[in-house]
C-alpha cells in the first residue's frame, strides 16, 4: 500500500531513482527513471517461441555485429566445452547469424512488388521496391565470368557492389553507366535488408547526384527507383514528411514520362505517399494519392486495394470500399489479397455467407492470415473459444508475417471482438495466455479501445508509444474520438501536518 512505503518512494524519487507518472485512475505511478531495465524487463518476458520471445535481442545482435563476428561467436556457441551459454540467448544468436548472414536469390536483391507478387504482399504494408540486380550478374559483364546464381550473403554482395562500382566510377561509355547505375541500387536496397536505413540512404543519394541529369531511359529509371526506395527508407525512419518530400520529387521529375518503368515507379510514389499519409492521419489526404495512384494503371490494382483498406479502415465508407476491392480483382483476379480484404469486408457488412464462400477460395493464403479470418468468423458464430483458438495460433505463427502482412486483419479482429461484446473477455485472455507481454503494444493499445485512451497511462512509455499508433487504427472510424493522452509527468503533493483522524 502507498501508505506503507511513501517514505521509500519520496526517497527514490529525491534520490532521482524514480519519478511520478499518471495513471488512469486517481493515484500516481511510479518508474524507474534508468529505462534500459524495462527492455530486459520486456525481453524477459517474451513468447513460448524463443526466436519471438527474443525477437529485438535478435534484431540488435544483428545490426550491431558484422557477419564475420557473428561467425565467430556462432563457433564458440558451439563449442559448449569452453562456453556456457543461456538457451535463450543461443537461440538468439543463432536467429541472428541466419539473419545476417542469409543469402538473397540470384534475380532480386529486394522485395520486388509487381501485380504477380500481390498475393503475397500486403498491401497495408508497403514495400521497398524495384528490381535489385545482384553483383554478380553486373560483375559478368565487367569481368566476362559466369557466377550468376551462386548464392552469397548481403555483405559479400555489398563488396561486390563496391568492387563495380570502383572499377565503372569514372567511366563514361552509356552501357557501364547503366552497370555502375544498377550496382548504386541494388547496393542501397541490401543496405536496407539490413536496417542500416541511413547508408541506404546515403547510396540512393549518391544515384541522383550522377545521374539526375541523364537522359537515357536505364539512368532515368534507376533515379527514379533510387528516390522511390530513398522514400521508403525514410518513412522506416518515422520520417514521414521527408519520404512525402521525396515522392513529390518522383511525380514532379516523371509525370510525363512515357516509359512503362517510370510510370510504374511514379505510381508506386504516389501509393506510397498514401501510406505516408495515412501513418500521419492525414486520412482525406491520403485517400487523393491512393485515387491518383489507381489512375496509373501500372499499380492499378494494388491501389485499388490500398484505397479500399483506406475507405473501410479508416474512413468507415464500405460500398465505397467494395467497389475498390472488385475493381482490384477484375484487374488481377486471382489475387488472394483482394479476396481476402473482400472476405474481411462482408463479415464487416454482416454478409458472413458471402465471406465463407471469400473464405474457402483462399486456401493457399498464409497460415497466419486464415487463422485470423478463420477467428472472425467464429466470433460470428458467437464462439469466442474457437476463435480465441485461431488467434493463439495466430499469434504463435510466424512473427514477420503478423507484424506486417497481416497486421491489418489482427485490429480487425479486435475491433470485431468488441463489436461483439468481448472487449473485456479478451483483454482477460490476452493476460491468461501471456500474450499480453508477448504483445503488450498490441494488448495495450486495446485496452485503450475498450476502456478509454487513459488507461494507455498504465503502460510503461516504451509500451505505450507503439501502442498509440494502434490504437489511433482501432478507433479510427469513430465519430467521437476521445482526447490525447496527457503524459505530463506530476509529483505527489505533500500533505503538512498531522493526519486527519478517522471519524467515529
Amino acid at each position: 500500500e502507498v501508505t506503507t512505503i511513501s517514505s521509500q518512494l519520496s526517497r527514490l524519487s529525491n534520490d532521482g531513482i524514480i519519478e511520478g507518472v499518471s495513471t488512469s485512475g486517481a493515484r500516481l505511478g511510479y518508474q524507474l527513471v534508468e529505462r534500459f531495465f524495462n527492455i530486459w524487463y520486456l525481453m524477459r518476458h517474451g513468447t513460448r517461441r524463443t526466436r519471438q520471445k527474443l525477437y529485438w535481442l535478435t534484431a540488435f545482435l544483428q545490426s550491431f555485429y558484422a557477419p564475420d563476428e557473428l561467425d565467430i561467436m556462432k563457433r564458440e556457441l558451439e563449442d559448449s566445452r569452453q562456453y556456457s551459454w543461456h538457451p535463450h540467448y543461443r537461440e538468439a544468436l543463432l536467429a541472428a547469424y541466419e539473419a545476417r548472414t542469409g543469402t538473397v536469390d540470384s534475380n532480386l536483391a529486394g522485395r520486388t512488388v509487381t501485380a504477380a507478387s500481390i498475393d503475397r504482399v500486403k498491401v497495408s504494408s508497403a514495400a521497398e521496391f524495384g528490381r535489385g540486380v545482384r553483383a554478380d550478374s553486373v560483375r559478368q559483364v565487367v569481368h566476362g565470368t559466369a557466377t550468376s546464381g551462386q548464392a552469397q550473403d548481403t555483405d559479400a554482395s555489398i563488396k561486390d557492389y563496391d568492387e563495380v562500382i570502383g572499377k565503372l566510377a569514372n567511366t563514361s561509355e552509356p552501357t557501364q553507366l547503366g552497370q555502375l547505375a544498377m550496382a548504386l541500387v541494388s547496393k542501397g536496397i541490401t543496405l536496407g535488408q539490413l536496417g542500416r536505413h541511413d547508408d541506404a540512404i546515403a547510396v540512393y543519394d549518391d544515384v541522383v547526384g550522377r545521374f539526375a541529369t541523364a537522359s537515357e531511359p536505364a539512368l532515368r529509371e534507376a533515379v527514379a527507383r533510387a528516390l522511390v526506395n530513398k522514400g521508403f527508407r525514410l518513412g522506416e525512419l518515422g520520417r514521414h514528411d521527408d519520404a512525402i518530400a521525396v515522392y513529390d520529387d518522383v511525380a514532379g521529375r516523371f509525370a510525363t514520362a512515357s516509359e512503362p518503368g517510370l510510370r510504374a515507379q511514379v505510381a508506386w510514389a504516389l501509393v506510397n505517399t498514401g501510406r505516408a499519409l495515412l501513418d500521419l492521419r492525414r486520412i482525406d489526404e491520403a485517400e487523393q494519392a491512393y485515387r491518383r495512384a489507381n489512375a496509373t494503371s501500372p499499380q492499378k490494382a494494388f491501389a485499388s486495394i490500398a484505397l479500399g483498406n483506406l475507405l473501410a479502415d479508416h474512413l468507415d465508407r464500405l460500398d465505397a470500399a467494395e467497389i475498390a476491392y472488385l475493381d482490384a480483382m477484375q484487374i488481377a483476379d486471382s489475387s488472394l489479397i483482394a479476396i481476402a480484404n473482400l472476405a474481411w469486408l462482408r463479415i464487416r457488412q454482416g454478409r458472413i455467407s458471402e465471406a465463407v464462400e471469400l473464405r474457402s477460395r483462399l486456401t493457399s493464403l498464409d497460415a497466419v492470415g486464415l487463422e485470423l479470418l478463420n477467428a472472425a468468423l467464429a466470433l460470428e458464430n458467437q464462439n469466442f473459444g474457437v476463435a480465441t483458438g485461431h488467434l493463439a495460433h495466430a499469434l504463435d505463427g510466424n512473427a514477420a508475417e503478423l507484424k506486417t502482412t497481416y497486421f491489418d486483419d489482427l485490429l480487425r479482429l479486435l475491433r470485431l471482438a468488441q463489436a461483439h461484446g468481448h472487449g473485456e473477455r479478451l483483454i482477460a485472455w490476452f493476460k491468461e495466455t501471456g500474450h499480453a507481454e508477448r504483445q503488450a503494444p498490441i494488448h495495450a493499445a486495446f485496452v485503450g479501445y475498450v476502456r478509454g485512451r487513459r488507461f494507455l497511462l498504465d503502460f510503461s512509455p516504451e509500451v505505450r508509444k507503439p501502442a498509440e499508433r494502434i490504437y489511433d487504427w482501432l478507433t479510427g472510424p469513430r465519430a467521437d474520438p476521445q482526447p490525447a493522452v496527457d503524459e505530463k509527468v506530476s509529483k505527489p503533493r505533500r500533505r503538512r501536518g498531522r493526519p486527519r483522524k478517522p471519524r467515529p
